[in-house]
């Protein structure tokens, strides 16, 4: 399973909803002996110019608890390098703008999971409509 997120986001139907969401699926499948050792999420962070190697690795400590469960959290080096990425996975993300024009810290994406099968095949399941809004 693979995700798209960035560690400031403070809408609770965003980000924080997906991982919590996410916690609770990789509880589930930790308890099912079939699915247990096939099972892996990713999360890739939408803001590497802040979501450098440390905070990432600062924020996932509370979803990577288990040591039978692989969860990888990953930022990339720069903007350019991620954008390949979220092109291919069909990612759009836009950067809030206040009112007076300014761009904020805060960004809009469709939180989207994607389903990856072990030959590399993958399909979409959109749930939850954005990550921010106001």
């Amino acid at each position: 399973m693979l995700t798209f997120f960035y560690t400031y986001c403070v809408d609770p139907l965003g980000c924080p909803f997906a991982h919590t969401t996410l916690a609770d699926l990789r509880d589930r499948v930790t308890r099912d002996r079939a699915l247990a050792g096939r099972v892996r999420f990713v999360s890739v962070s939408l803001d590497p110019s802040h979501d450098t190697p440390a905070a990432v690795a600062s924020y996932s400590r509370g979803f990577t608890v288990d040591p039978q469960f692989e969860w990888r959290f990953l930022t990339a080096r720069r903007v350019p390098e991620l954008l390949p990425v979220l092109d291919d996975f069909g990612q759009d993300v836009s950067v809030d703008i206040d009112e007076h024009g300014r761009a904020t810290r805060a960004l809009h994406h469709m939180l989207k999971m994607f389903l990856i099968d072990a030959q590399g095949k993958y399909g979409k399941f959109t749930r939850w409509p954005s990550c921010n809004r106001k």
